[in-house]
């Protein structure tokens, strides 16, 4: 995941703040092209980390690291045909293919499972493959439909697009690494018995996020329909909303934990609620970036990125030393807050729409 970030968030982000009469047939082919390109990379060298951290360890059959390598580019060839979807206005897809892409693997990870006629590692990897593969040639092809191919000097246009997204990969590398960042520090401070039940915890408690981040993601759309958008501060009734949404999202993943797991890979509830406060906050954070990104103001959100990536490098670890597993929720709600603060200022400097 890492990988993928470090590699295609920069043009992710540069997509979908294109107006939809910037994104014509050779944008669209040479996205399509350098996003491939990018997944054969991540593929390539989260398949070499593989094998070097398996060296001496243990013997990998060669059928496993083939399905790896499938799995590093599938996923990250589909991310980023589901943010070209987002990017040209076509909401109801993007949402249509995540869902099914969620419910194929649940289908064909159940078969395999039921049937028990090979390993779950190699079932659930067969069933991620099944599903990228379906939804990443769907997505392809309703993209040919609609930008009919013509002669193309991709080795231009590629160009172009390296140059003008570059500097908005900081942005994705400094959410990537503020996302994955405190696993490594319980690691190193707490006892690995710890780190699995965070881990296990902070993953599903994670998936409560999709509400914030459809409306930050709802942002680029509502501009292409030439809707009211979305304000750096959002009235207080929508701040509940979101918190309360985010919250019973968060105890109902709390609950299944139990009663998947059992009691004991269970975290206390103030746990819960810190994440659940650490999403409201992030959720802000990340519209603020949105709105800086529709105002063209690219050079605030890649500062604002740099200081987010110096300051957890620094106050996750010290709260996580403090205070224990209840660190790094602790400390990313107090650096979200302060960058937000600093986008939002930055974009009342500006003139906000």
């Amino acid at each position: 995941m890492v990988l993928t970030v470090v590699f295609t968030s920069g043009l992710s982000l540069y997509v979908r703040s294109r107006t939809r009469a910037e994104i014509d047939a050779p944008f669209m082919y040479s996205y399509l092209l350098l996003s491939f390109g990018l997944a054969i990379l991540v593929a390539i060298f989260s398949t070499l980390i593989l094998l070097v951290y398996a060296n001496n360890r243990f013997s990998l059959p060669s059928v496993l690291v083939f399905l790896c390598f499938l799995y590093s580019f599938l996923s990250t060839f589909t991310l980023s045909l589901i943010d070209c979807l987002i990017a040209i206005g076509m909401l109801k897809f993007s949402m249509l293919f995540d869902f099914l892409l969620v419910l194929i693997q649940i289908l064909i990870g159940a078969v395999f499972v039921v049937l028990n006629q090979t390993s779950e590692i190699v079932a659930i990897l067969v069933s991620f493959l099944a599903s990228y593969s379906i939804i990443s040639f769907s997505a392809l092809t309703l993209l040919a439909y609609l930008f009919p191919y013509s002669n193309i000097k991709f080795r231009q246009e590629v160009n172009t697009l390296i140059k003008k997204s570059k500097h908005l990969y900081v942005v994705g590398i400094s959410a990537g690494v503020v996302d994955r960042i405190d696993k490594l520090v319980i690691g190193f401070f707490l006892p690995l018995e710890v780190l699995g039940k965070y881990a296990l915890t902070s993953g599903i408690l994670a998936f409560g996020r999709f509400l914030p981040e459809a409306i930050a993601k709802s942002m680029f759309f509502e501009r292409e329909q030439n809707k009211t958008q979305i304000s750096g501060i959002n009235p207080p009734p929508k701040s509940i909303a979101i918190f309360c949404g985010s919250l019973f999202l968060s105890m109902c993943a709390a609950e299944a934990i139990v009663f998947l797991f059992g009691e004991e890979w269970n975290l206390p509830f103030t746990f819960t609620l810190l994440f659940a406060l650490q999403e409201l906050v992030r959720a802000y954070y990340q519209m603020s970036i949105s709105n800086l990104l529709l105002s063209k103001r690219a050079d605030i959100v890649s500062k604002s990125a740099r200081y987010l990536l110096f300051l957890s490098l620094i106050f996750i670890p010290l709260f996580t030393h403090l205070i224990g597993i209840y660190g790094p929720p602790t400390s990313l709600i107090l650096l979200y807050l302060i960058m937000y603060g600093y986008t939002s200022l930055s974009q009342a400097k500006g003139g906000s729409h």
